[in-house]
């Protein structure tokens, strides 16, 4: 995008011009356009609804005033009750957003990344036993698929997505009806 890349050499020139003072949200909000020119629409969206948390919290403020404790109280006030992969993705954002601004000049330390700022542990996913009629939906409906025999292990021998990527076919005893897991993929 020719605009984004506009708009970030226009960013850089200023910055040799000196400006030392900005607000977050005068910061945050053409960061997210220059550091994400060419993502996919639904990515750029829940990109800019993380960053519209943090604008809408602390974006009057000075972005040399924050500290620790203003990016650990909106991790309570907007993250609370969600899982640990959505608050995570916020944690990646702020420290992004936070280094680039200290890349440039306006703050001496990322408060994203000091230890009293770290968000709290989300909530784990929910397991649940799959009904039968889910299982059927999957017996039939993956036949012709290629991970099939992947998805048969997962649903009837209990094996984890990382075990089943690790599987070997000397793995498998099948006299015995045993599989042996020696290794996960990562």
């Amino acid at each position: 995008d020719e605009d984004a890349f506009a708009q970030r050499d226009a960013y850089k020139e200023s910055l040799k011009k000196g400006f030392k003072r900005q607000t977050v949200s005068d910061y945050a909000i053409p960061w997210l356009k220059r550091s994400f020119p060419s993502v996919r629409d639904s990515t750029y969206t829940g990109l800019a609804i993380h960053l519209q948390h943090l604008v809408d919290q602390i974006g009057n403020r000075q972005i040399s005033e924050i500290v620790p404790s203003d990016i650990k109280q909106i991790y309570a006030d907007r993250y609370a009750g969600l899982s640990n992969s959505y608050i995570r993705s916020a944690k990646q954002l702020y420290c992004a957003l936070f280094d680039s601004a200290q890349a440039d000049g306006l703050i001496a330390f990322n408060p994203a990344r000091d230890k009293s700022a770290r968000p709290t542990r989300g909530n784990k996913p929910k397991e649940r036993t799959l009904s039968k009629q889910e299982r059927t939906w999957i017996e039939t409906l993956c036949t012709d698929h290629r991970m099939h025999p992947a998805v048969m292990c997962m649903l009837y021998a209990g094996l984890r997505p990382q075990e089943v990527k690790a599987l070997r076919i000397e793995d498998i005893d099948f006299e015995n009806d045993v599989i042996n897991v020696k290794q996960t993929a990562h």
